[in-house]
């Protein structure tokens, strides 16, 4: 039985901190885009839509991960 408890306790410490770590990247991934990937779009040229389309697709991909 104290096995059980071990194994429960140790998953829940592993998604716990899977949860920190999707926090951080939704996070930083609004951050940049916020902060350098929108106000470096116009410098960039074509190559802003391929930065400004990979870190929308972050956000979407981990938002949902944040409903807890």
């Amino acid at each position: 039985m104290s096995a059980l408890f071990s194994i429960f306790g140790f998953l829940s410490v592993m998604l716990h901190g899977f949860d920190l770590v999707a926090q951080t990247v939704l996070l930083g991934s609004i951050l940049f885009l916020l902060l350098l990937a929108l106000p470096l779009a116009a410098p960039l040229g074509d190559d802003s839509a391929l930065v400004l389309s990979g870190t929308r697709r972050v956000i979407q991909i981990d938002w949902p991960g944040l409903s807890s």
